[in-house]
């Protein structure tokens, strides 16, 4: 693979994984904080309350968010050949791209042109 289309690819896989963690995470996000409002209008507990307990969910909106974009580098992400380890999310693509080389097993993964 050549630097310009790593580069290429890469863009498109970041760009697509922030579009869906937002589009996962907010609606949740909102749902939750939604669902706070409500259940403290009708419950005699104080509001601050309702909405520390329900920290755990509006946290749990930002893994279900890490999750989908870990499910879409699995799935259209650019992998070492070698050891399997996504170069796309969990490395830096300017780094690949001045050194060549895998990250994790320092295989040469672009070509020199």
């Amino acid at each position: 693979m050549t630097a310009r289309a790593y580069k290429l690819a890469s863009r498109k896989v970041s760009w697509l994984c922030v579009i869906t963690f937002f589009a996962v995470s907010l609606p949740i996000l909102g749902i939750v904080l939604f669902a706070d409002d409500r259940i403290s209008g009708h419950v005699s507990i104080d509001r601050s309350t309702v909405f520390l307990l329900s920290t755990p969910f509006l946290c749990g909106s930002f893994v279900a968010g890490a999750w989908v974009m870990d499910l879409i580098d699995r799935r259209i992400g650019l992998h070492c050949a070698r050891c399997g380890r996504s170069l796309t999310l969990r490395c830096d693509p300017r780094k690949v791209v001045e050194s060549g080389v895998c990250p994790g097993c320092h295989e040469n993964v672009i070509d020199a042109a």
